[in-house]
């Protein structure tokens, strides 16, 4: 009896309908919800990862709109500066990190 019911399931299928459907057709039925499945975790898992960019384009976005503000505000800077150092009101007076000249006595 063992050996017929292995011979017709080598053979494409069982004989025996369960809940009115072939083996082949639970089968089917089986392997497309395994694909529906793993579709949705896929899905869901390139929606997380989506999120995550997406929230870091926009840390992005706003180091960068920082970096510009700095940029133009040491633009501005510069051009307050005289050309030529020896003009320059810093200068020699140990301001703001200058060098300290040597003291006279």
């Amino acid at each position: 009896m063992n050996v017929k019911l292995l011979a017709e399931s080598a053979n494409g299928g069982s004989s025996v309908p369960v809940n009115g459907e072939d083996a082949t057709v639970r089968f089917a039925k089986l392997k497309a919800v395994y694909e529906k499945l793993r579709i949705q975790a896929r899905l869901e898992k390139l929606r997380e990862l989506n999120q995550s960019r997406t929230i870091e384009l926009t840390y992005l976005r706003h180091e960068l709109a920082e970096f510009k503000a700095h940029y133009k505000h040491l633009v501005a800077v510069d051009s307050l500066l005289p050309l030529n150092e020896v003009n320059c009101f810093y200068s020699g007076k140990e301001i703001e990190g200058d060098v300290p000249g040597p003291i006279a006595t």
